[in-house]
């Protein structure tokens, strides 16, 4: 059922976009992409994938499960794979891979909440501060700045409700009420209590920054590739253009990114045909790095790497 309501989401939005958009001008842009960029991009969000995969590798760590980078890595691509076919499905995958190499799925699931957190907090902290800038340009994006504050507030709301003593008391009610969920809800929230003693949450919210960064360059490639005039503007409204892709009502983001692409790009300049281009080769770049990871799981590539190692 859940799977019909994104269906039936993702072609409402798609029929959205694609109902402003001249076919034949988004079919002359794509024919005209430059190809070299167009690989620049990909390799620009495999960096992006490298770096996540670091920080879940030092989240890891810090809550007690020691893997080395390379197979945070290749079940970090793996799991891209599986987003790109049902959002959070990547996420499962690796709880469930390296939770039973470890036995200690509760870290890891930890570990994943983390490195799903910090990406998204640094997304909606860089997206607020490009369009503090770019509302000086653009005022009519003042109300969007105020919305991308308000969501960025909720999430450090949420981090401190999951940390504060009264969520510890609730655990322990919890447990005491139901011994059997000691072994998973206690060392779980004992984990979260680790990570953040070892202070490690500052450099991934830093590493999470460099990914958004990433991101922009990312983007600016895709547009250069199309022969478009890329402005500051442009590359300040690339942050809260990616959330759009990120927001989990559609299959894979789609629809709604495209949506949020002609609205956020055309108020910079862009004409609808040029930012749905830009939408579509963003999602292009995604089925690329899937892909990898896709055959990566086909040869079992995380499957061979299952001992786990020190932490570098």
């Amino acid at each position: 059922m859940k799977l019909l309501v994104k269906l039936a989401v993702t072609a409402g939005f798609l029929a959205v976009a694609f109902s402003q958009v001249s076919m034949r001008e988004l079919a002359a842009l794509l024919q005209q992409a430059n190809p070299w960029l167009l690989l620049a991009a990909v390799l620009i969000g495999l960096l992006g994938c490298a770096v996540n995969a670091r920080k879940w590798q030092m989240l890891l760590g810090a809550a007690g499960v020691a893997i080395a980078w390379r197979r945070a890595m290749t079940l970090y691509m793996v799991g891209y794979f599986l987003n790109n076919i049902f959002t959070g499905m990547g996420e499962v995958k690796r709880i469930y891979d390296v939770g039973r190499s470890s036995g200690n799925g509760s870290a890891v699931l930890v570990s994943v909440f983390l490195e799903r957190w910090t990406g998204i907090v640094a997304q909606a902290s860089v997206s607020l501060a490009a369009l503090s800038v770019a509302t000086l340009t653009v005022p009519g994006l003042w109300g969007v700045a105020a919305m991308n504050g308000l969501g960025l507030a909720m999430l450090v709301v949420l981090y401190m409700v999951a940390v504060g003593a009264p969520a510890a008391r609730g655990v322990a009610r919890l447990v005491e009420r139901y011994p059997r969920l000691n072994h998973y809800v206690a060392r779980a929230h004992d984990a979260l209590q680790e990570v953040r003693g070892r202070n490690v949450l500052r450099w991934a919210l830093l590493q999470s920054v460099l990914v958004a960064g990433l991101l922009i360059v990312m983007h600016v490639a895709l547009g250069l590739a199309l022969g478009l005039s890329v402005r500051g503007d442009f590359a300040l409204v690339v942050p809260l253009a990616v959330a759009f892709g990120q927001v989990p009502v559609s299959v894979n983001g789609l629809g709604i990114q495209e949506v949020g692409y002609l609205a956020l790009f055309g108020a910079v300049g862009l004409l609808p045909a040029q930012a749905m281009a830009v939408s579509m080769l963003a999602h292009g770049v995604k089925i690329a790095l899937g892909a990898l990871g896709g055959v990566l799981g086909l040869i079992g590539a995380e499957k061979a790497l299952v001992v786990p190692e020190p932490v570098a």
